[in-house]
């Protein structure tokens, strides 16, 4: 366990003159970051510490919670929602934190009971901090090497350049290849995925890039991650997954975690204890298995061959009947492959409700059935195999490996269609994207897994955000992750699986297979840091008075209107958020040659990668971003670049969407209002965070605009209004103008 860092030290380290004064330039003391960090420091010194704190943007929550991170002298892990805070932490604000710790060490005596210094050592050991992304982001040099031997067709300037990274990298990161484009087809065929690693029996097992990083986690002071791999160790430590050499455990124990940007978390957690196979994967099975078996003797050579027709074949009937037996579509946006948080894909999924229709049974029955035959074929393919002593061994290894996946993907497909289709703690349902069709069981209350999971053992947790409360209330986020004290442990999500049944589970992923948790409860601190930014003074929120309800016949064209009007204010610089990947469409369609004609740029995401976007919305005051989702959050333009930034509509999750109506049925058996209890908390968590995306210094001014009449006629607009910063609120254009004219231009410099 950490331990208990003094509250002096933390007084030290922050004051005027201490540590941080020397390294950064014009720091200020900051009474709600050292209120943070004291915070902090206590619930890491308390066995099941229990921290959830709202830090508004400006509080400097980064080295709030750095800093006694380090000072505690424990293994901490940091989970951050969005790749670019992983990367702050781990680039700009660690290297800080960690110096700062050192000069304050260095100028107290020391303790007896001190033992981070080694004796021989004048000075404190220097704290180390670890960045760790998912194994998909990392080269894996056998499968390279086997690539490039055979200098596939089209890839031979892309493997050149893959040769030279793989020879000067130290880490394997993917995000070192600056010079390929984000989204490589080809990488897929060489990253470091669990599907394809050999562990120990592999050849490059000594030099590999995973191999060398989960070493140096072992020895790390701080390791930095997010949700996305966090909620994975935590489901394969739930899974009992881990094998005898302790490979298939994704991070080391720990002592301690801090979870940033944690409004995120329940999303992720949905994800990943939930279930899900679709022909993707499979396809991809097939495609490895036709590998394999070309090294095994004839008659098992053709075995695996028809076995892998076999699975083609039936996976499309199935599916197939997947698909159309699916009830109540709606259009979703579909998150990015690999653990890549902080951006969703262009692409759209139709989600519909699974159908258990006899077809369907039967469909999947057979596939369930070939994939039996297929991992059993794999196992017995093993005595089969030709080759030198060296190579069998490594083919035995590959067989091994499929046979697995294999298996899994049984276990898999006989639980979706199985006990989690009649199971009311899940919800099952189909997507139809760009990657094939996809079953999946998504747990309805995630609450109960990360019961079960990151708050039940005794290692202190810390969860923090710009964005938890409403007002002053955190209730609604404690339930979401069940910390909430009035919780009924018994009630119907509980029963998800309590330990006991989990003990008893082990690596049985047969039909009863239970993804989940259980549920416990504990005593949480909260506090809240407001931002120390003077809204009211640098941000006006703009709601036109007479602005339609987003059903209303004429709201389409008075958006175009008030947009228009808002956009020849800013002259540029602005963002404009949307709910709906069609309303961001539309809304180009209809306005690009006119702003085009007024001298602005007009860009639309998805038409660039992510920071390309950014870059171009930073280095010209005159560009017009429109986007969705993933731009609501993790975005971060300074200054005048961003001074307006517009919201379509409220953002309600779509009713229509199976796991959002699950979850309305299961509130009302709870006796909870689903639209007052779970929608208008969530979406208006959203909006704050939206329009969190104005103001990220103390010189930043401009506008948030709200284009939806429900902001102001309906009572639920109360909530909204609750959670967003203090900002001036304007109802006209003509009061907009004063405030743009008196406050913006002069605190940006514009003219």
């Amino acid at each position: 366990m950490p331990r208990a860092v003094p509250p002096d030290e933390i007084e030290a380290i922050f004051a005027e003159g201490g540590p941080l004064a020397t390294l950064l330039p014009g720091y200020q003391p900051r009474r709600a970051q050292i209120d943070m960090a004291l915070a902090v420091a206590a619930a890491l010194g308390t066995t099941r510490g229990r921290l959830v704190v709202e830090a508004g943007t400006g509080t400097g929550k980064s080295l709030a919670y750095l800093i006694p991170a380090l000072l505690s002298d424990g293994r901490v892990v940091v989970a951050t929602g969005t790749r670019a805070l992983q990367d702050q932490l781990v680039d700009k604000d660690a290297p800080v934190a960690v110096e700062a710790v050192r000069r304050l060490r260095a100028g107290r005596p020391r303790n007896d009971g001190d033992d981070d210094d080694d004796d021989d050592d004048d000075e404190p050991r220097g704290k180390t901090v670890l960045r760790m992304k998912g194994r998909n982001n990392y080269l894996c040099l056998l499968r390279f090497e086997r690539l490039d031997r055979q200098r596939t067709l089209g890839f031979d300037d892309t493997l050149v350049q893959i040769g030279r990274f793989a020879s000067s990298t130290k880490t394997g990161d993917r995000a070192e290849l600056t010079g390929l484009p984000d989204h490589l087809p080809l990488w897929s065929e060489i990253d470091a995925d669990r599907d394809h690693c050999l562990g120990s029996a592999c050849p490059s097992y000594e030099p590999c890039f995973l191999v060398a990083l989960r070493r140096a986690a072992e020895q790390a002071d701080v390791l930095v991650v997010n949700h996305h791999l966090l909620c994975a160790d935590q489901r394969l430590r739930l899974d009992n997954a881990s094998d005898a050499e302790g490979f298939a455990r994704v991070l080391p124990d720990f002592d301690a975690l801090i979870v940033d940007e944690a409004h995120t978390l329940p999303d992720v957690a949905t994800d990943h204890f939930g279930l899900s196979c679709g022909t993707d994967a499979l396809v991809r099975l097939g495609v490895d298995v036709r590998r394999a078996a070309n090294a095994c003797d004839g008659d098992s050579r053709a075995k695996l061959m028809n076995d892998a027709d076999d699975l083609e074949a039936t996976s499309k009937t199935a599916f197939d009947a997947v698909a159309a037996a699916g009830s109540g579509g709606t259009t979703v946006g579909v998150a990015a492959g690999g653990d890549t948080a902080d951006a969703l894909a262009d692409a759209r999924a139709d989600r519909r409700l699974l159908r258990l229709t006899k077809d369907v049974e039967q469909a999947t029955e057979a596939l369930v059935d070939a994939l039996a035959v297929l991992a059993h074929d794999l196992q017995k393919s093993r005595s089969k195999l030709v080759g030198k002593d060296g190579d069998v061994a490594l083919q035995k290894a590959t067989l091994d490996g499929l046979s697995g996946r294999t298996e899994r993907a049984r276990a898999e497909l006989a639980f979706l269609c199985g006990s989690a289709a009649s199971d009311d703690r899940f919800v099952c349902f189909v997507d139809k994207g760009p990657r094939g069709v996809t079953l999946t069981a998504a747990p309805i209350d995630v609450s109960s897994p990360l019961s079960g999971t990151i708050f039940a053992g005794d290692a202190p947790v810390v969860l923090t955000s710009a964005t938890l409360a409403i007002g002053d209330d955190v209730g609604p986020f404690l339930r979401q992750v069940g910390l909430a004290p009035d919780e009924d442990p018994d009630g119907d999500a509980g029963a998800a699986g309590g330990s006991d049944r989990g003990a008893e589970r082990g690596d049985d992923r047969g039909d009863d297979h239970d993804p989940t948790g259980a549920r416990g409860h504990d005593d949480v601190a909260r506090a809240i840091f407001p931002s120390p930014f003077d809204h009211a003074r640098r941000a006006a929120l703009y709601c036109p008075t007479d602005m339609p309800e987003p059903d209303a016949a004429d709201w389409t064209r008075r958006f175009d209107d008030e947009l228009l009007f808002l956009l020849s204010t800013s002259k540029g610089g602005a963002l404009c958020l949307f709910t709906s990947h069609r309303a961001m469409d539309d809304a180009v369609s209809r306005l690009r040659a006119e702003l085009d004609a007024r001298g602005l740029r007009t860009r639309k995401q998805g038409e660039r990668p992510k920071h390309a976007l950014l870059d171009e919305l930073r280095g010209d005051l005159r560009t017009v971003l429109f986007a969705t989702a993933s731009f609501w959050e993790g975005v971060d333009v300074r200054g005048a670049a961003l001074r307006l930034v517009v919201i379509d509509r409220l953002p309600f999750r779509v009713p229509s969407d199976p796991l959002v109506r699950a979850r309305a049925e299961h509130a009302r058996k709870q006796g909870k209002d689903p639209f007052a209890d779970i929608a208008v908390p969530e979406a208006a968590l959203v909006l704050k965070q939206g329009a969190g995306r104005l103001l990220r210094t103390v010189d930043d001014a401009g506008v948030v605009a709200v284009l939806d009449g429900r902001l102001r006629k309906k009572r639920y607009g109360r909530v909204f209004l609750d959670a967003l910063p203090p900002m001036t609120r304007v109802g006209s254009r003509a009061t907009l103008a004063q405030f743009w004219t008196r406050f913006v231009q002069p605190a940006l410099g514009l003219s």
